[in-house]
């Protein structure tokens, strides 16, 4: 048994990390269209109760085996009595299925609903400083969603373990029926007392195994929605396109991106919404790149496009002149180094060599952030930062890759006069110095004179800038 307990763990441990590797390799657009909160319950909260699901199928599997060692050795005493226990849990599998399917409908429709409180959870979480400095939405936004959701799925899940309990009592009371029965001679006129009593003694013993199959009942029913929430995740990432992860590789010589014809267009329900293109863009070693523009403008989709993680709906990517198909983008995506603005901070360095961690050290102490943090068995000691500090921890997390380009989202925004001018005036510079390509959007327009181009991106289209455009 614990054998087969740690093969279903292993089994539950297969699957959620072969859904991780699948989240890699799917496009971002499609992971944000699933939406962080059905894909962390899905890895989280579903395979926790497929577990528990599992266990109860072992558990299940054994109670079955002593049922039906029971039922040879009623026919190896008494004919008729085998034929009577087995007919009965014959009829009662057949009742059983169709009672289940309304609990376990009740429980899919939980587990939907379960993805709704999620949403609003994460919600709550991510703008409790909105919602704390309007108590008047801090209250509707709790009856409206979060009381709401979290009513319906303890509704739900109430009813749907209710109608379990109808379906077990429904069992039990048919297995009993069926024990009263053998007492009756019409049913075994040629059982001898001994023989009887045999029965009895084996029906009495069989039913705690009949009972606890019953009471399994609720843990693999909700198993089974969960189950079906899981493999419709996996079936949305599969149909997605493919990013193809490729083995690692020497990479040639840097010398140039393009961007020719590219457009990328965002649709909702079938409809255009917003287009962006046809960007025609070009990047050299050493060449720093500003892009401006306003909120909406497409700054962060083009972004996107140059680093290869959305899909263009026409034109091509050239590096080196030459063009990048798709089985070849997680190679292209190997010569970038970013910071988004909605970055996520990592604690591990890869490939932490003492050179790698000399450097480190080197550049937070120029970051100011020596005192603060250090590396320590190939990680950050802490996390524990403002987020102005936790964005210079970015940027050096991103300098350790050491890759031929570089991509900043704003990184500027929320840092004080002395780390900004850092930023412009010392930073990018060395990054220009040691060949770097350098692709900045930023609105600090008495840093333009650092860059070799600037950019300005407007309705989608991308164009040079002039200090008489409208950048906001």
């Amino acid at each position: 048994m614990r054998l087969m307990m740690r093969l279903s763990e292993n089994a539950i441990s297969r699957a959620r990390v072969d859904l991780c590797k699948l989240i890699l390799e799917t496009p971002i657009e499609q992971i944000s269209r699933c939406g962080n909160p059905k894909i962390l319950a899905a890895l989280t909260t579903d395979m926790d109760i497929m577990s528990a699901g599992y266990r109860a199928l072992i558990n299940a599997l054994l109670n079955t085996v002593v049922v039906l060692s029971s039922i040879a050795y009623l026919f190896a005493i008494y004919v008729p009595f085998g034929v009577m226990l087995l007919s009965f849990l014959l009829v009662g599998v057949v009742i059983q299925n169709r009672a289940t399917r309304w609990p376990i409908a009740r429980a899919a429709q939980a587990r939907r609903t379960l993805d709704s409180l999620h949403e609003s959870l994460s919600r709550l979480v991510r703008g409790a400083r909105e919602l704390q400095l309007n108590r008047q939405r801090a209250t509707f936004y709790l009856e409206t969603a979060v009381s709401r959701y979290a009513g319906k799925t303890a509704q739900l899940v109430a009813e749907c373990m209710g109608q379990f309990a109808l379906v077990t009592s429904l069992g039990e009371l048919m297995f009993f029926s069926a024990l009263l029965l053998l007492l009756l001679p019409v049913f075994s006129p040629h059982a001898t007392a001994t023989v009887t009593a045999s029965a009895i003694i084996v029906m009495l013993f069989v039913s705690s195994s009949i009972g606890e199959l019953l009471h399994l009942l609720p843990d693999m029913g909700r198993a089974t929605a969960s189950l079906s929430h899981v493999l419709a995740m996996f079936d949305i990432m599969q149909q997605a396109p493919r990013v193809t992860q490729q083995k690692p590789s020497p990479k040639p010589h840097f010398e140039s991106i393009e961007l020719r014809e590219l457009i990328h267009e965002y649709t909702t329900n079938g409809t255009h919404a917003f287009k962006v293109g046809p960007v025609n863009f070009t990047l050299q070693p050493s060449e720093i790149v500003f892009i401006v523009g306003g909120n909406g403008s497409g700054k962060t989709t083009l972004m996107m496009l140059l680093l290869g993680l959305y899909e263009p709906k026409d034109g091509c990517i050239l590096l080196n002149r030459k063009n990048i198909e798709a089985h070849e983008l997680d190679r292209y995506r190997s010569y970038f180094s970013a910071v988004f603005s909605d970055y996520e901070l990592f604690d591990t360095i890869f490939d932490c060599s003492l050179e790698t961690a000399a450097r480190a050290t080197v550049l937070l102490e120029k970051l100011r952030l020596g005192d603060k943090t250090s590396i320590t068995e190939g990680r950050f000691s802490s996390m524990a930062l403002s987020s102005g500090q936790r964005k210079r921890l970015a940027l050096v997390s991103a300098y350790l890759e050491d890759r031929p380009v570089y991509v900043f989202d704003e990184w500027a925004a929320d840092q004080d006069p002395q780390f900004r001018h850092m930023f412009y005036s010392e930073l990018l510079p060395e990054l220009r110095r040691a060949g770097k390509a350098v692709v900045a959007i930023t609105h600090d327009s008495q840093y333009f004179h650092y860059a070799d181009r600037v950019l300005q991106m407007c309705n989608g289209r991308l164009s040079a800038w002039s200090p008489t455009s409208t950048m906001f």
